[in-house]
């Protein structure tokens, strides 16, 4: 299956996924990614709120395997980077990161809802 411009490791997990679980399966794992998702998203958002550095950890590391496993290198190596250096950043930073994060979220959420607008 051909899956036009979507980034190369997205593109490249998703064949993965396919081949070993079958196209339904895929597809559940990519609906449950862009649902939970936003919800960690969002709790990690809190954390750096809240000034919690045990929340920003958890969330961080929660959400860090969470991508890797979807083929979401960039966001997974922030994620690690937030959560074993979280207490060295200022709130600004972590801010800062966490729109990164956000924004890259939504770029990979993009490539995710093309890929379950295809045909299969």
């Amino acid at each position: 299956m051909e899956i036009g411009e979507i980034q190369f490791d997205v593109k490249e997990n998703l064949n993965s996924m396919e081949k070993a679980y079958g196209v339904k399966v895929a597809r559940e794992v990519v609906q449950i990614f862009l649902v939970d998702y936003k919800s960690k998203l969002q709790n990690l958002r809190q954390g750096i709120e809240d000034e919690n550095t045990e929340l920003i950890r958890f969330q961080a590391h929660n959400i860090k395997s969470g991508c890797l496993s979807m083929g979401l290198k960039p966001m997974s190596d922030l994620c690690e980077k937030i959560e074993h250096e979280s207490e060295r950043f200022s709130r600004n930073e972590l801010n800062s990161m966490f729109q990164s994060l956000e924004d890259q979220y939504k770029r990979f959420s993009c490539d995710f809802e093309q890929y379950l607008n295809l045909t299969h």
